[in-house]
C-alpha cells in the first residue's frame, strides 16, 4: 500500500492487463518484469501489504461499475482489503482510445514509479491499469467488461496468465482475441495463490 494516508470511505474499483505476452505457467503467482518502456509495456507486479486501493481516473461509467463488481465480489472477498478511493493509491485505472494496438488493456509498473524487492516479489506502489476504447465492440457487454477487469486487476496483485489446466475457466487465462471463455472471476487456485501470498507471509504457491 502507499506510504500516504488510505480513506477509510470505501468504494470499489480497479483496472487490469489484457493480451500482453506474459508466459502461461504451472503456478501463475508471482511479478514479472516490464516489458518495455513504452506505455503499452506489461508487467505484473504484487503489492507490499495486502491493502491494495484503486484510484479511479476518467473511467466510463461502464468501465467504473465493471471494477466495483470485480473488487466486491472476485478481490476483495479474498485475504486482501481491495478497493477504490480518491486518496492513497497503489494502482490508477485509465481508460482511453489508444487505437488499433492490438491490446484491449493492459498493466505496468512505470520505470518512475515507487518500487522495491525482487521478482517475483517486486512491488509496485504506482502501477496503471489501462483499458483500451477503441476496442469497445470488442467489449460491450457487461460481463464482457467485468472479465476484462478481473484479467488486469489480477495482473496488478501478483497473478500471471494461466492455463486451464490450472486455473480451469478463469478470467487470468490467456485465450487470445479477447476470450475469456466466458468467464468474470478466478478460479480456485488463485484464489489460493492471493491468500496463500497476502494471508501467509509472502509464500509463493
Amino acid at each position: 500500500m502507499n506510504r500516504r494516508s488510505v480513506p477509510i470511505s470505501l468504494t470499489l474499483s480497479v483496472v487490469l492487463l489484457l493480451w500482453a505476452q506474459l508466459p502461461s505457467v504451472a503456478h501463475n503467482f508471482g511479478s514479472t518484469p516490464l516489458s518495455s518502456s513504452s506505455l503499452t509495456g506489461n508487467s505484473v507486479n504484487v503489492g507490499n501489504d495486502y491493502i491494495h486501493p484503486y484510484l479511479k481516473s476518467g473511467l466510463t461509467s461502464n468501465m467504473s461499475a465493471a471494477v466495483d463488481w470485480s473488487l466486491a465480489n472476485v478481490y476483495d472477498p479474498t485475504a486482501l482489503l481491495a478497493f477504490t478511493t480518491t486518496g492513497a493509491w497503489d494502482t490508477v485505472l485509465y481508460n482511453s482510445y489508444y487505437g488499433n494496438n492490438g491490446l484491449l488493456g493492459w498493466h505496468r509498473c512505470p520505470e518512475s514509479a515507487q518500487q522495491g524487492g525482487s521478482h517475483p516479489r517486486h512491488y509496485c506502489m504506482d502501477g496503471e491499469i489501462r483499458w483500451n476504447l477503441s476496442y469497445t465492440a470488442t467489449f460491450d457487454t457487461q460481463n464482457e467488461r467485468r472479465g476484462i477487469v478481473c484479467h488486469e486487476l489480477g495482473h496488478s496483485i501478483g497473478l500471471r496468465h494461466s492455463d486451464d489446466t490450472v486455473s480451469p475457466g478463469s478470467c487470468i487465462v490467456s485465450r487470445g482475441n479477447g476470450n475469456y471463455g466466458g468467464s468474470w472471476s478466478l478460479a480456485n487456485h488463485d484464489f489460493a495463490c492471493i491468500d496463500i501470498y497476502y494471508a501467509q507471509g509472502g509464500g509463493i504457491c
